[in-house]
């Protein structure tokens, strides 16, 4: 399991580290939409600042995609930031967001280069 969960009043951050693949995102979803936390959230943050490789073929991408827009329908009005510092996980990341919009999501996402960026976005009032 290359992350770690902090829950916060708000929302949920993941840090991601070292080799990640699809099997570990599949598995952070399912902790955070498990958690009655989730309901109330307002916020996710992925940090890949620590992600030496993402294992994320498209057709897992597409599959992410699909479940989280699912997931949307009832945790709403969710921003999503993305913390990357690397090409190539910046293009799949690029991938999720394009086909999760294409779906029709309701969520925001953002993607910034540090972690003090990515907590002012999502913590700044509409």
């Amino acid at each position: 399991m290359p992350y770690k969960t902090k829950w916060e009043t708000g929302g949920i951050i993941w840090d991601y580290y070292g080799h990640v693949t699809s099997k570990d995102i599949s598995e952070s979803n399912a902790e955070f939409f498990q958690d009655l936390r989730s309901k109330n959230a307002r916020y996710q943050i992925v940090d890949t600042t620590n992600t030496e490789i993402l294992e994320w073929p498209e057709m897992d991408i597409v599959e992410t995609s699909a479940n989280d827009v699912g997931a949307s329908r009832a945790v709403e009005k969710v921003k999503l930031a993305f913390v990357i510092r690397k090409e190539e996980i910046y293009r799949k990341i690029q991938k999720y967001i394009e086909i999760s919009r294409k779906l029709d999501t309701n969520w925001e996402f953002r993607v910034f280069d540090n972690i003090t960026d990515a907590k002012s976005w999502v913590l700044e009032k509409e």
